[in-house]
C-alpha cells in the first residue's frame, strides 16, 4: 500500500467512524478479560457492515503481544473468523492491512511501561436487517503482557 492509499484509507476510516473524535455509534460492545472467552450479541438496523474495534489498557514489560480469535455467526451460520496478533506496530489482524488507531499512546522506559487507546480490527460483512449477530472469541496475553482492560465495541 503507498502513501496515497493509506492516507485515503485513514481519512475514509475516520470519516466513517464519526470523524476525528470517535468511531461512531456503538451498537454491541463486551469486555474480555486474558484467556476467558467473550461474546457480544447486536441486531443490525441495516444490512451495511459494521466496524469492530478494540480498546485496550496493557502493562507491558519488554515486547508486548495479544493474541485470539473473534466469530461472527447468524442464524448459525459464519459471518466470519479473524486472527488477532495484536502488538506495537503493524496490522492487529493476521492478513490484515493497515493500522487506524484513536487516542492511543505507548510509554516504555527500560522495558516496563503501558500502552492505551483504540485500534480498528476488522469489518463484520453486512447481514440482513433485524437479524442477531453473535460475536464470540478469546484474547490471551503474551509472556510480557498484562491485560488491564480489554473493550470490544461493535460500530455502525
Amino acid at each position: 500500500m503507498n502513501r496515497y492509499t493509506t492516507t485515503l484509507v485513514l481519512v475514509a476510516a475516520m470519516l466513517g467512524c464519526g470523524g476525528l473524535m470517535g468511531y461512531g455509534k456503538e451498537v454491541g460492545f463486551t469486555t474480555a478479560t486474558n484467556a476467558a472467552p467473550f461474546s457480544l450479541s447486536y441486531t443490525p438496523a441495516t444490512n451495511l457492515p459494521h466496524q469492530v474495534w478494540l480498546d485496550y489498557d496493557l502493562t507491558l514489560n519488554g515486547d508486548w503481544k495479544v493474541t485470539g480469535n473473534v466469530d461472527a455467526a447468524t442464524s448459525g451460520a459464519s459471518a466470519g473468523t479473524w486472527t488477532l496478533d495484536f502488538t506495537s506496530d503493524g496490522s492487529p489482524i493476521v492478513g490484515g492491512s493497515g493500522r487506524v488507531t484513536l487516542n492511543s499512546f505507548e510509554t516504555n522506559v527500560n522495558g516496563s511501561g503501558s500502552a492505551k487507546g483504540t485500534i480498528y480490527l476488522f469489518e463484520i460483512p453486512g447481514q440482513p436487517t433485524g437479524t442477531p449477530v453473535d460475536v464470540t472469541g478469546t484474547f490471551t496475553a503474551g509472556p510480557s503482557t498484562t491485560i488491564n482492560s480489554l473493550r470490544l465495541v461493535v460500530t455502525d
